[in-house]
């Protein structure tokens, strides 16, 4: 009673923690089980202060509280748990039923970077299995650098119940109670960790945390362009001043660069003026760049006269001139005088009225980019993304991942592509991480000497490229990754055996969309299951709505922060049309037909646009390709589907595979088990299936070529 009646206010005055959120537990009529994340050496003793006296404490002994935590407890109520087996469980269970609390830590892997959750005591998950009482999740977070006298944040939550599926073995019952104690944790972290407001705000947060190292470049590209943090943001407000006069708050303004340090330059100074950037895909043509920029409503569209000429890009530069402006970056710098850079330098180290002017009237849940979907199977959609969506989406995927400061993620994706703008850019440079960009992913030899050179950590890409890095790469080359993720197309098993085998990496499979901003799902190194797609991260809700001819899976809808504002109406310019799905707006219908097991792992069963209907029975397309691929696996192939007279529809294989082998298909088939209806009716071989700028293949262009062949 004395640490808490007097140390109580003297220590939310030393660490900054508020009265507010010291928490006092009610007379309950159940015992409730209190689980924590690690943060500091402090973590028992405040967490002791917060809580009621008859708490009970649990503690792993690979990882006890500091020596002097029982000094000052009066009458320690802390059990230490070695074995982890029910004897030594009994004391916890037996307080839990007589309505008591018991609290513990139930990581026991060491502090991990950025506050990740870590891996959890397999005695904290039996506990769980066996009291069949709610988690009352607690987080514990950490602000400023100061190690002595850090400002800390007690955040206690709603209670969560846990659903144990009694028909499940006991192994797998302690396997399911792991995975609900980090998500707790996660989801606990997603809510209790302050978010910058804007995207512009996120960058100066990253700018501050980076500080102390002045002299580190957190971006660079393989063009020779790198920045410090301070550089970054400096030359983002110098190019904001220039076009200050030119753009208005909320304008939508078009961009139309690679992926490098001045396009992410462009990318924040339009951010600083409180401007929409339009990345528009420049790898898709002239027409449909104009529809998306008609679509957009731009009036003005940014690029550099030095890529338009490097990328053949004069003729859609020429068709976008009828309808919008052309601003060359080239131009704009020759306006910048020596004066102005003063000035503007000046400025920074002042409040920046014109800026701050324009951010007041930014809010979180305000547009902050429109993207275009990949048109892999339709008309392109414009998409759009708030601040909110953005910069939260990338702190569900940090809850997940560990990302170190002394990471360089290297992204060779378009930044026109949302994973390569939300996870291969803005993640990176709000995190305070180091990033590397290269234009094109296409450069599969140069990529790896890029790798090798910079020393990179992290990679991301598609199937397609980290095939074509896989083949042509030595093994020596990413011997300094520790992370690979694989997203926007399945992985084939070919390529995460290829990355194993000739690398010792494991590639994490992951899953998105443009309208999820974009990540939903993915494997990580504590929790990874070859052939998913990962489990949802935290704060996203999901649904599976039955689809007729399909069993055990179902069309995946779901809703969370990371859910986009909606599409730009095609009818009427500036017009917004909200998401919505079977439950009401906010839900997002993904059109893709999934399977979750009893881990909560995600299994693509195919698109729901790619099945077809043969014989009265549901065809994956997805399934035939994989069929196809496992059996040519050094070839691309495209399933299509055609209408059929008599039996609704018929399957076309349109293939790279230089004289394929029908037996050798049906052979294959057979040993799968999977019928007559699995197997194209129609052959097709071409020198090259239509892709597109992310890698993935164009089904549009694919069907076309396939009826061009025909007749």
């Amino acid at each position: 009673m004395f640490a808490k009646k007097y140390l109580r206010p003297f220590l939310s005055w030393l660490f900054k923690i508020p009265l507010r959120n010291f928490y006092s537990l009610s007379e309950t009529q159940q015992g409730i089980l209190i689980v924590a994340n690690k943060n500091t050496s402090l973590d028992w003793f405040l967490l002791y202060l917060a809580l009621p006296d008859n708490t009970l404490f649990a503690y792993d002994s690979s990882f006890p509280p500091p020596p002097w935590w029982r000094w000052w407890h009066p009458t320690p109520q802390a059990i230490n748990i070695q074995k982890g087996d029910m004897d030594e469980l009994a004391p916890l269970l037996q307080h839990l039923r007589q309505a008591g609390v018991v609290a513990l830590f139930p990581e026991v892997s060491p502090l991990l970077a950025g506050g990740t959750i870590g891996k959890m005591s397999d005695w904290s998950a039996l506990l769980l299995t066996q009291a069949g009482v709610p988690i009352l999740p607690v987080h514990l977070h950490r602000r400023g650098s100061c190690k002595f006298w850090p400002r800390i944040r007690i955040h206690f939550f709603p209670t969560r119940p846990f659903l144990l599926d009694a028909n499940a073995s006991q192994t797998n019952q302690r396997q399911q109670a792991t995975y609900f104690l980090g998500d707790c944790l996660a989801w606990a972290r997603l809510l209790a960790v302050p978010k910058p407001q804007t995207l512009w705000e996120g960058l100066r947060w990253a700018q501050k945390r980076v500080a102390h190292n002045r002299f580190a470049i957190p971006i660079q590209d393989s063009l020779g362009q790198h920045a410090t943090h301070a550089q970054l943001v400096f030359r983002a407000r110098v190019l904001a001043h220039l076009l200050d006069k030119k753009v208005d708050i909320g304008e939508r303004v078009g961009i139309v660069l690679p992926t490098s340090v001045g396009a992410v330059i462009t990318f924040f100074a339009l951010q600083a003026l409180g401007c929409v950037p339009a990345l528009l895909n420049f790898s898709v043509g002239s027409k449909p760049m104009v529809a998306a920029a008609q679509l957009a409503g731009l009036k003005i569209i940014l690029t550099s006269r030095l890529f338009v000429r490097k990328a053949h890009l004069e003729a859609a530069i020429a068709a976008l001139e009828a309808i919008v402006t052309i601003i060359y970056l080239e131009d704009i710098k020759k306006e910048l005088t020596t004066g102005k850079a003063i000035a503007v330098y000046l400025s920074g180290l002042l409040p920046n009225r014109w800026i701050q002017k324009r951010q007041a009237a930014v809010r979180p849940d305000d547009p902050a980019v429109i993207l275009f979907t990949s048109g892999s199977e339709g008309t392109p959609k414009g998409v759009l993304l708030s601040h909110a969506n953005l910069i939260t989406n990338g702190v569900q995927v940090a809850a997940r991942i560990e990302l170190r400061r002394d990471d360089l993620f290297f992204n060779v994706l378009p930044m026109f592509h949302s994973f390569g703008l939300t996870v291969g850019a803005l993640m990176p440079l709000l995190h305070g991480m180091r990033l590397l960009l290269h234009p094109s992913p296409l450069d599969y030899r140069e990529i790896p000497q890029l790798a090798l050179q910079h020393r990179a950590t992290i990679l991301a890409g598609t199937n397609t490229f980290l095939a074509g890095y896989g083949r042509t790469a030595h093994p020596f080359d990413f011997h300094t990754l520790r992370l690979v993720f694989a997203g926007a197309e399945p992985l084939r098993p070919t390529t995460r055996q290829l990355w194993l085998e000739k690398f010792g990496l494991r590639i994490l499979e992951g899953y998105g969309c443009t309208e999820t901003s974009p990540a939903l799902a993915v494997n990580t190194p504590l929790e990874n299951r070859p052939g998913s797609m990962g489990r949802l991260l935290p704060g996203i809700k999901h649904l599976l709505t039955p689809v007729t001819g399909i069993h055990n899976a179902g069309a995946l809808e779901v809703t969370g922060p990371n859910i986009m504002l909606g599409y730009l109406s095609p009818k009427t310019i500036g017009a917004v049309m909200t998401p919505q799905g079977e439950r009401g707006l906010g839900w997002y219908p993904t059109g893709d037909i999934v399977r979750i097991d009893t881990d909560g792992f995600l299994f693509m069963v195919g698109r729901s646009k790619r099945f077809a209907k043969i014989a009265g029975e549901m065809v994956s397309l997805a399934a035939v390709e994989a069929l196809v691929e496992e059996l040519w696996s050094d070839d691309r192939h495209a399933v299509l589907t055609v209408p059929d007279p008599r039996k609704n529809e018929r399957l076309i294989l349109l293939t790279e595979k230089q004289n394929p082998d029908r037996t050798q298909l049906t052979t294959m088939a057979q040993q799968k088990g999977l019928g007559e209806i699995y197997l194209p009716k129609t052959i097709l071989t071409v020198e090259k299936i239509p892709l597109l700028g992310n890698g993935k293949i164009d089904y549009n262009a694919a069907l076309e070529l396939a009826h061009a062949i025909e007749i």
